[in-house]
């Protein structure tokens, strides 16, 4: 879809970041199966082989989480909106409306990884209905740029409106 592309998502920084988790959690998966395999056949005391499930269950674990969260944020979208047209398209939910539609939009914190990669949340209120962005790129410049663009609907609309009056009074007083 082409147009200009508001709300940029942080996934490439978590993308990267799972699938090191991934692959750590292959590695301590591996080595949890060798040490128990070892400490089992070796006849060696329960400790070592309890060691070695508690580390095949922690990269377990590890693999199955970087597994999914690595799904997560490569099908998650590039951006949250597209303004095209005089429309915005939230792309996750599939939500268009005109920029005089938002009715409010919060800026919530993502947390400490948030604040150190300057991301965060916005809950975006669109005739009633609620809409979570989540992982948004520089929140507050997001926020911003949606409020420039309902504003300068209003004014368009206020305008259009003004100009419609006016034309109707010119065609009343022609008409009589």
């Amino acid at each position: 879809m082409n147009g200009e592309k508001i709300g940029a998502t942080a996934k490439s920084v978590y993308i990267v970041t799972y699938g090191i988790c991934l692959a750590f959690g292959a590695l301590l998966s591996l080595l949890g199966a060798i040490l128990f395999v070892n400490a089992f056949t070796s006849g060696v005391r329960n400790y070592k082989i309890l060691f070695g499930v508690f580390v095949l269950v922690v990269g377990l674990a590890l693999l199955v989480c970087g597994i999914c969260w690595l799904v997560y944020f490569i099908r998650m979208p590039d951006c949250h909106i597209i303004f095209s047209d005089g429309k915005l398209t939230f792309v996750k939910s599939g939500v268009q409306c005109s920029p005089t539609e938002l009715e409010s939009y919060t800026v919530k914190s993502h947390g400490l990884d948030g604040a150190m990669f300057g991301f965060g949340r916005i809950f975006v209120t669109v005739n009633g209905r609620l809409l979570k962005l989540t992982y948004v790129k520089n929140p507050q410049s997001v926020v911003q740029r949606l409020h420039g663009l309902k504003m300068e609907y209003a004014v368009k609309q206020n305008i259009a409106a003004k100009a419609a009056a006016q034309t109707n009074q010119q065609t009343e007083k022609t008409e009589k």
